[in-house]
Parts: structure tokens; C-alpha cells; sequence
């Protein structure tokens, strides 16, 4: 009996958290990204978009980059290669709302990508398909 009532109530917990999480994914994203910047690789076929990404008022802004093809749009998601903020307060923000970034192609397999030292880095990628990153934090 006792196994019988533990499984319907795992049931309906399970149908519960089901439904949850259906609804939450149904909601929509909070976030959004806001161009500040694109730099087309030398040969072109390949460009670097420097972002903000913003989530509403209970978070700050951070810039972002990502690494697309020539055509591909940026979609509402993060930065593939690099993802910094104001580390609460301590790195300026400059006028597009987040924290300075400059992104610069080296040749057609590496690029340079340069933020205010102060930031705090979420995500510094060494490479993303054939294309190499660097970095070099900047005092002001």
C-alpha cells in the first residue's frame, strides 16, 4: 500500500515540476543584445561582433563578443568568445552601458581583444573554430 501511494505522489510531483517547465520555457527571453561594433576579418568571409548584452534590471550589463560568418545573424544569446562586466562598479562603463571592449583582426586566424583591466571576465575563450584570440587588459 505504502509503495502505492509513494508512486502516485512521485507522479504528481513529476507531472508538477513537468508543467513548471513547460511554462518557464514558454516565457520570454528577459535578455537582449544591443550591437556596439562589427569588424569584418581581412579576407571578410568572418567578423566580430562586440555587444551588450543586457537581462533586466536585477543585473548589469556586460559586453560581449562573438566570432560569426559574414552572414550569420547574432542570435539573443551570450558571446562566444568573450563575456566581461563592471565588477560592480570597479571598471567604467562607457556610453553603450557595459564595460570597454575593442576587438581587432591580427590576420585572418587571430584577433586581439582588448578590456579595461578592472572587469570581470565570465569568458575568454582561446579559440573558436580556426581562429585564435588574445588578450590584453588595458589600465584605463
Amino acid at each position: 500500500m505504502w509503495v502505492r501511494i509513494a508512486l502516485v505522489l512521485l507522479t504528481l510531483v513529476g507531472l508538477v515540476l513537468f508543467g513548471l517547465g513547460s511554462l518557464l520555457s514558454a516565457l520570454p527571453d528577459p535578455c537582449d543584445n544591443d550591437v556596439v561594433a562589427e569588424v569584418r576579418s581581412p579576407q571578410g568571409g568572418q567578423r566580430l561582433v562586440v555587444f551588450v548584452r543586457g537581462c533586466g534590471a536585477t543585473t548589469s550589463n556586460s559586453t560581449q563578443v562573438s566570432l560569426l560568418a559574414a552572414d550569420e545573424p547574432l542570435d539573443n544569446e551570450g558571446g562566444n568568445l568573450l563575456i566581461v562586466d563592471g565588477n560592480r562598479g570597479t571598471a567604467p562603463i562607457v556610453p553603450h552601458g557595459g564595460p570597454f571592449v575593442e576587438a581587432q583582426w591580427i590576420d585572418e586566424h587571430t584577433v586581439l581583444l582588448r578590456h579595461h583591466v578592472s572587469a570581470r571576465v565570465f569568458k575568454k575563450k582561446e579559440r573558436v573554430g580556426g581562429v585564435r584570440a588574445s588578450y590584453r587588459p588595458l589600465a584605463s
